[in-house]
């Protein structure tokens, strides 16, 4: 076979795309092509005229340019960004446009017009990695135009992307006059090597005495020194508020998956996927949630095509570990999940077990319709109430009729089922009869699937069937050590089994795992401190739980009970008044019939406590 002649320069490529693209059409298309072409028309194009460059190729939302000079790329970026700012300094925020863009200077495959290579790579990835209205650039790129330019740069040290053998060292263009001629080196402290700082020096003071010794001991939780991560909802930029679902549901999906990693500790779904998809205040996000890092990003859908562009951010200092924008057949959502928990590991430097290597690879449908069923029930399912409860349970129903042998179906069937129990009907044993056997379909198609096991753990405890409801619990833990909520419902049962320090020690176990709890947990540990007699305890978690939730209705009534006991009685009036009028059915005989006491004497002292508080029979 002849041997072709290929063609290669050295040059540096600018890669450029606009923040927000597909929300600033879905907005207003006509005004975003306007002032979008008039940018392109007054400002970029002539800027990459002047500074000697080519266009190489250009998208809806991006363009890849070609420069014979480091120099001239960096220049054209910073006049462009500078200039941009202060054309966009009057539009809102939801409204403004703004451009990310990288630099690389390397190798580069001529095409006719086109230009490939390694080189054009990295100027991508680096313009993924840029915030926006910033520029991101090589090292190679820095030492060329290090002292030549009147700029400062922050050096960000190596980071791994995709599809580029190895790390590569980036740097932040500064674009304030006030930091020209600054170099900023690289943070070699992130945020968790921070807190052990912190919580080493805190120890070196409290040896002082023996007693805050002990008090750190008792208190540093053992997760201490994992790695904490936030998933959020990724943003719809569909243009369809009804494709809203997929966002969150893959990010759910990712949140189970990253959560099964025992490197790792994860804030709870239940809180992080109430952040609003697409904020860009992550700082402030880490700081709410407590986390170093957060996974975030968007997804758009035409047809059956996904675009996603995801980031794992560091929260402290707002720049992006790895970030990558995928181009994807609906039909290959679950390896696109698996590529993306799996850049998470590489990026925060994980070692997985191979069982959670498996796990992480354990894709369940290739029905990509079905799936998005389920993601659809699991969006309804976030409205809590009767109506939506039912349609989830329809969509789910033609989910497992479309294909039955999907196990996370039956599992969520279960859940939604729990919750009709639950909300409306409580009165009618046979809907967590009906649950139960859909959480066993679950396991017998899957029986790794720890979801499945938690969800029968829960139908067996309402149903009060307790030694088996503990032993479904202990196997989803078996199955997944990081499954925080499996701790909390085990302690949860063995509180109405009338062991209330057991059921507290394994929410404990449930909040080392967690870098965020659901407002359940503090419920659950109150509830186990009043029947341990610790009543200031119990009203601290009580109101803890109560300020995460205020229409927590059974956290008022069991908050109701301890005022009682403690002979605040005003207080005491004052919740059980919000528990009835949060749940007006919140009965003598309701609770009778709902609450799974093993023991009568147990269940009595709080029916004795509501009838003398006024609850009607």
């Amino acid at each position: 076979m002849a041997e072709v002649a290929v063609t290669r320069r050295l040059a540096a490529i600018l890669a450029a795309d606009m923040v927000g693209y597909s929300r600033l059409m879905r907005a207003d298309e006509t005004d975003t092509i306007a002032r979008q072409k008039a940018h392109r028309a007054e400002l970029i194009d002539p800027k990459i005229a002047e500074r000697n460059g080519r266009i190489v190729k250009t998208t809806g939302d991006g363009l890849l340019v070609e420069f014979g000079s480091a120099v001239d790329a960096v220049l054209c970026a910073v006049e462009i960004q500078r200039a941009m700012a202060i054309r966009e300094a009057d539009m809102s925020q939801d409204r403004r446009i703004a451009y990310r863009l990288g630099i690389n200077l390397g190798e580069i495959v001529i095409d006719g017009d086109d230009i490939l290579g390694d080189g054009v790579n990295v100027a991508a990835r680096l313009q993924a990695l840029a915030e926006p209205g910033g520029i991101r650039i090589s090292a190679a790129v820095f030492n060329n135009v290090r002292g030549k330019l009147d700029l400062g740069f922050a050096d960000l040290g190596r980071q791994k992307v995709k599809n580029i053998a190895e790390p590569i060292s980036t740097y932040r263009v500064l674009l304030e006059q006030a930091d020209a001629g600054k170099v900023i080196a690289a943070k070699r402290i992130r945020l968790r090597d921070a807190r052990w700082a912190a919580l080493a020096a805190a120890a070196l003071l409290m040896v002082l005495t023996v007693v805050s010794v002990v008090l750190w001991q008792s208190w540093a939780p053992s997760g201490a020194g994992k790695p904490t991560i936030a998933v959020l909802p990724l943003a719809n930029l569909s243009g369809d508020p009804a494709q809203s679902h997929l966002g969150r549901g893959i990010s759910g999906d990712l949140f189970t998956d990253i959560a099964r990693m025992s490197g790792l500790l994860v804030a709870s779904w239940e809180v992080s996927s109430r952040i609003e998809p697409g904020i860009a205040d992550l700082k402030s996000v880490g700081d709410r949630l407590n986390v170093a890092y957060v996974l975030t990003g968007d997804v758009r859908r035409i047809g059956d095509d996904l675009r996603i562009n995801v980031r794992l951010v560091d929260t402290a200092s707002g720049f992006n570990l790895w970030a990558e924008r995928y181009t994807r057949d609906m039909a290959d959502i679950f390896a696109l999940q698996d590529d993306i928990s799996k850049e998470v590991v590489a990026a925060l430097k994980l070692k997985l077990t191979p069982a959670e290597q498996a796990l992480i690879s354990k894709r369940r449908t290739t029905n990509a319709a079905i799936y998005d069923l389920v993601l659809r029930a699991r969006a309804e399912a976030e409205e809590i109430g009767p109506r939506a409860n039912a349609r989830a349970i329809a969509l789910l129903e033609q989910a497992i009729e479309l294909d039955p042998k999907f196990a996370p179906a039956y599992t969520e069937l279960a859940l939604q089922l729990f919750w009709k129990w639950n909300i409306g009907d409580a009165l009618d044993p046979s809907i967590l009869d009906r649950g139960a056997e859909f959480a066993t379909q679950a396991i017998d198609i899957d029986p790794s699937l720890a979801d499945a096991y938690s969800a029968l753990g829960t139908m067996d405890r309402w149903r009060k069937r307790h030694d088996e409801a503990i032993r479904s619990f202990e196997h989803a833990i078996k199955l997944d050590p990081n499954h925080s909520d499996s701790f909390a419902r085990l302690g949860y049962t063995y509180f109405f089994m009338g062991n209330p320090s057991e059921g507290l020690k394994y929410v404990q176990e449930a909040r080392k795992r967690t870098a965020f709890e659901p407002w359940w947990y503090a419920f659950v540990a109150g509830r186990c401190y009043l029947y341990l007699g610790r009543h200031e305890d119990a009203v601290n978690e009580l109101t803890a739980s109560i300020a995460r939730n205020p229409r927590a209705f059974p956290a008022h009534r069991v908050l109701a009970i301890v005022y009682f006991e403690m002979g605040r009685m005003d207080e005491a009036r004052a919740a059980v008044a919000e528990s009835l009028r949060l749940n007006p059915r919140s009965s003598i005989s309701w609770s009778k019939r709902v609450l799974p006491f093993k023991s009568p004497t147990d269940q009595e002292r709080e029916l004795s406590a509501l009838r003398e508080l006024g609850v009607p029979e």
